[in-house]
């Protein structure tokens, strides 16, 4: 990533998707949030506006453990500054920091750059 490449960080929580329990996929579209696969971004059309985007524009996801390439952006009803991904495709994005009192990994707040 170049230094002031466009883009926008938001922070990201990570799911499930219809048809999936624990980590088996069943079907890879998700019906209720109309996401059509599993390699894409939830994102508010605000968001999508202020970053310069279209929807189903393909774009990068970075996050502290890594990236992700080729992700569909979806328009949503998701808040201004939030985006949705599925899991675990998206655990390669996060180094989660680990909650002293439950060991829960930290995986529905943090950071990202979409570009």
């Amino acid at each position: 990533m170049e230094e002031n490449q466009p883009g926008i960080v938001l922070i990201l929580g990570t799911g499930r998707g219809y048809g999936q329990h624990n980590t088996v996929v069943y079907r890879s579209a998700d019906k209720y949030r109309n996401m059509p696969h599993r390699h894409c971004i939830l994102m508010n059309s605000l968001d999508i506006k202020k970053a310069g985007f279209q929807e189903h524009q393909r774009v990068t996801v970075k996050g502290s453990g890594g990236e992700l390439e080729n992700i569909e952006i979806i328009c949503g009803a998701i808040r201004e500054g939030v985006a949705f991904m599925f899991y675990p495709e998206a655990n390669v994005l996060l180094t989660a920091a680990i909650d002293p009192e439950s060991g829960t990994p930290a995986y529905k707040r943090v950071p990202v750059f979409v570009y």
